[in-house]
């Protein structure tokens, strides 16, 4: 069940469905963007031209995401770093950040809500 004040070890699970001839599909855990997180994204892409923006996106998503299944052609999984976010395809990128800004649903409507218990967090 969504909820609308996130706490400290919140994470979501998406998925994205396959985009024929662009990506296949992929699942992804994130912590949601908070209002303040927000805020100041919007506050650094005003001071940014067109090159930084980009790269504030990636990063915002690199400190969001938790674990994804994005693999590369020889079926290794790709580490979430900025530099790999910006090698992502465009439409890939958009979305993955819509649905962890809280934008938009991931494409599966069994999108999985969990609170981390005491034990997840002190993995993190």
């Amino acid at each position: 069940m969504p909820c609308a004040f996130i706490d400290d070890g919140y994470t979501e699970t998406a998925r994205m469905a396959a985009a024929p001839g662009v990506s296949p599909a992929i699942t992804f855990r994130f912590r949601p963007v908070t209002a303040g997180e927000f805020g100041e994204y919007a506050h650094k892409l005003e001071l940014s031209n067109t090159a930084e923006a980009k790269v504030a996106t990636a990063e915002i998503l690199a400190s969001k995401l938790v674990d994804w299944d994005v693999r590369d052609a020889s079926g290794v999984k790709i580490e979430i770093t900025v530099d790999n976010l910006l090698r992502l395809e465009h439409e890939l990128h958009l979305k993955l950040f819509q649905v962890v800004i809280g934008e938009i649903p991931g494409d599966d409507s069994n999108v999985e809500h969990a609170r981390s218990n005491a034990e997840a967090d002190a993995k993190n």
